[in-house]
């Protein structure tokens, strides 16, 4: 796996990426929390943490879709299952050369929800977070801005403590 959101790193890029050091240290920390343990904390700290972790990524990967998309497939695994209005594609390779071929976007997020996934929760203390999104997009080719649904499940990246990625993308036009 190329990119991962690390508790104490925030996103990690790819050592094969061009992003410098300048956009590395402005990527946000999905899960700058200690790990979810559930011995230890209550489930609504662990809910505070999901809302605090979704409204991060959120603002990261639709500000990075519009303006650096290059980034985005760094945050998937060569396992993620993507959906993008009704066009499957397996894994962040496959999914960034797509994402490279489309136009100019701008997106703007009108209401997002998320949900931490108890029953994913890893030796570690560490679950996944459930999010879904609406908005507009506009794309540079089209004077018309659509509406759109996307919900993402985050996980926990089991070969390496406190990362995670997308294991699931679907978006889809309303």
């Amino acid at each position: 796996m190329n990119g991962k959101v690390n508790n104490s790193q925030g996103f990690i890029v790819s050592n094969q990426s061009n992003v410098t050091a300048k956009y590395v240290a402005i990527i946000l920390f999905l899960c700058s929390f200690p790990p979810l343990y559930t011995q230890y904390c209550s489930m609504e700290v662990v809910i505070n943490i999901a809302e605090k972790s979704s409204e991060q990524f959120v603002q990261f990967f639709y500000s990075n879709y519009d303006k650096q998309r290059q980034n985005l497939g760094n945050l998937y695994s060569n396992e993620s299952a993507i959906l993008w209005n009704g066009t499957a594609f397996a894994g962040g390779l496959q999914y960034s050369e797509f994402l490279a071929r489309l136009p100019l976007s701008q997106h703007e997020v009108d209401v997002y929800d998320c949900h931490p996934i108890p029953a994913s929760m890893n030796a570690q203390g560490v679950c996944g977070i459930l999010i879904t999104v609406t908005g507009t997009v506009k794309y540079s080719n089209n004077p018309v801005k659509r509406t759109f649904a996307q919900t993402f499940i985050l996980m926990p990246d089991e070969k390496q403590a406190g990362n995670y990625y997308v294991q699931s993308d679907n978006f889809r036009f309303v």
